[in-house]
């Protein structure tokens, strides 16, 4: 209903449900989610606990990485 301001090839696929493989964060990606909301949280952290716990996340994934901020805050 309201995808009608795109192409018709791609409301087609979002109308039946399109599927797409996410890949796992790369480490520097982890580092980069983790060091904003640190900021964001008013969390100081070190570049080395940073790096540390960008290392942890379990799967590579932002939800994973973000809980480990969130068991410290």
């Amino acid at each position: 209903a309201q995808l009608g301001h795109l192409p018709q090839r791609l409301t087609s696929r979002l109308a039946s449900g399109l599927v797409v493989r996410l890949e796992p964060l790369a480490a520097p990606s982890r580092l980069a989610i983790l060091a904003e909301a640190a900021k964001q949280k008013r969390v100081p952290l070190t570049a080395d606990a940073l790096e540390w716990l960008a290392s942890q996340a379990a799967g590579g994934s932002v939800r994973a990485t973000l809980g480990l901020l969130q068991n410290l805050a």
